[in-house]
C-alpha cells in the first residue's frame, strides 16, 4: 500500500551506502584489487563484506519498520554500533592508507566513511526519538 509518508531518513542513508558499496565492489573487480570470492566473504579495502551488508539490511529493515517503537529503536541503536563496527574496521584492518590504492580507491572509501557515518546520525537521531517518547516509569511506593 503506497502512502504519502516522507522515506525514512535510515533508509536513504542505507541506499547511499548500498551505492558506494556497489562502487567499490565492481572497481575492486576491475582493478584486481580483490577476487570475487574475497569481495563477497571478507570485502576489499573499498567495500563492505557481502555478510556485514546483509546484517546492515536487516538491522535497517527493522528499524524502518517499527520506527517509533522498540524494535526498531532497539534496531536504531544496534544500527549505530554497526556504522562505528564499520569506520574502525578499515584501521583494524589496514585499509585505510593502503599502499596498493590509486587515488580514486581512496575517494571511494572517503565515501564510504562519509555515508556510513552520515547513516550512524540519521538511526542515533532515530533512536533518541525513540526513547524520548517512552513515558517515565512509574515511581512504586
Amino acid at each position: 500500500m503506497l502512502t504519502n509518508r516522507p522515506i525514512p531518513r535510515v533508509a536513504l542513508a542505507f541506499a547511499a551506502v548500498m551505492v558506494v558499496n556497489l562502487i567499490g565492489f565492481v572497481a575492486a573487480l576491475a582493478t584486481g584489487l580483490a577476487g570475487l570470492r574475497t569481495e563477497l566473504a571478507t570485502g576489499s579495502p573499498v567495500n563492505a563484506p557481502l555478510t556485514f551488508v546483509a546484517v546492515q539490511l536487516l538491522t535497517v529493515a527493522v528499524a524502518v519498520r517499527f520506527e517509533g517503537r522498540r524494535p526498531g529503536t532497539a534496531a536504531a541503536v544496534i544500527l549505530v554500533g554497526l556504522c562505528t563496527v564499520g569506520i574502525a574496521s578499515g584501521l583494524g584492518d589496514g585499509s585505510y592508507g593502503n599502499d596498493a590504492l590509486t587515488a580514486g580507491d581512496v575517494g571511494i572509501q572517503v565515501a564510504g566513511v562519509a555515508v556510513t557515518a552520515i547513516m550512524a546520525v540519521a538511526a542515533a537521531a532515530q533512536a533518541a526519538r525513540g526513547i524520548r517518547r517512552r513515558p517515565a516509569p512509574a515511581a512504586a511506593g
